[in-house]
């Protein structure tokens, strides 16, 4: 039984060390966030990858105004009913943004190295 203690030990390490190691799940390269008629975000917590972009639907008048970071994009101008507008995000990081018009926030959280 001692011999074949050392050929146990071995083949278990063996059978630990040839586990496949999953890749890690990244979030989708686009997404969007809804901003409705009655003044919401919906998925106003958003994530995706670096370099991916986010378009804002805008279904009423409103405004996206990041809070000030570095790597934040340019901030969207008050829009109109109808308009869809784009913004990508090169540098990892959450990223809070708001409507100037009313009092609703979101996130977008940039997943990457």
């Amino acid at each position: 039984m001692r011999r074949l203690l050392p050929f146990a030990f071995l083949f278990l390490a063996t059978l630990a060390c040839n586990k496949e190691i999953a890749e890690p799940v990244l979030p989708p390269e686009t997404a969007v966030v809804l901003i409705t008629a009655n003044n919401r975000f919906v998925d106003d917590v958003t994530a995706i990858r670096r370099g991916g972009t986010v378009t804002w639907q805008f279904q009423g008048t409103h405004t996206v105004t990041f809070t000030p970071k570095t790597g934040a994009p340019n901030n969207i101008p008050e829009s109109q009913p109808g308009t869809n507008i784009s913004r990508t995000f090169e540098t990892a990081g959450s990223f809070q943004f708001s409507c100037d018009l009313h009092d609703e926030i979101g996130t977008i959280n940039v997943i990457g190295s």
